[in-house]
């Protein structure tokens, strides 16, 4: 499983080597030389399973998952969030397995917080051999301590109401804060 942020294709390092400049490196190249830069990167990884942030331009992400031979879902609260100033609360997911069914959380308030996140997702994907499991897709703002610990801890808060459903539950995604932080250490 990994967690991949697309950068709005401004593209990520392969295997650790970024090129200099890497928003010039793009200048003049061809959509299918975009197409091709992330099919590399990705095959990198080796996943079974990959859950994108600012992934917003839906004909990119299904010629990858085409090319891959995985299954698209895209991750948006509403159509319009594609190609609009809303792109980076849009993100995908690329799986080997079959995604049974996506929810969305856009905006929610759990108890006395908000959770502001660009965007948060969960799917259910049936794993050959094991069963089903619940991979939530998040993508945190980069913001202050204080109110980030509101924005985990509904996080959390949620993920302990669904845990109710007994099926395994993995939190992945481009969470904007550092190692030490309460999102990672926890």
């Amino acid at each position: 499983m990994v967690s991949y942020n697309m950068m709005q294709y401004a593209g990520h390092c392969l295997k650790g080597k970024n090129p200099p400049g890497i928003r010039r490196y793009w200048k003049g190249k061809k959509y299918q030389d975009k197409v091709n830069y992330f099919i590399a990167a990705l095959k990198s990884l080796e996943g079974d399973i990959y859950m994108l942030q600012e992934a917003a331009y839906p004909p990119m992400n299904k010629a990858i998952a085409e090319k891959l031979k995985m299954h698209y879902q895209p991750l948006v609260f509403s159509p319009d969030e594609y190609n609009s100033k809303k792109h980076l609360t849009a993100g995908g997911i690329l799986s080997r397995y079959p995604i049974k069914e996506i929810k969305g959380y856009p905006h929610f308030k759990l108890g006395n917080g908000f959770c502001q996140t660009r965007i948060f997702f969960r799917a259910i994907i049936t794993v050959p051999g094991f069963g089903d499991i619940m991979i939530y897709n998040v993508h945190l703002w980069p913001i202050g301590p204080d109110g980030g610990r509101i924005e985990q801890a509904n996080i959390y808060r949620l993920l302990r109401e669904e845990r109710q459903l007994g099926i395994p539950q993995f939190l992945v995604g481009d969470f904007n804060r550092r190692s030490d932080s309460f999102m990672v250490s926890d």
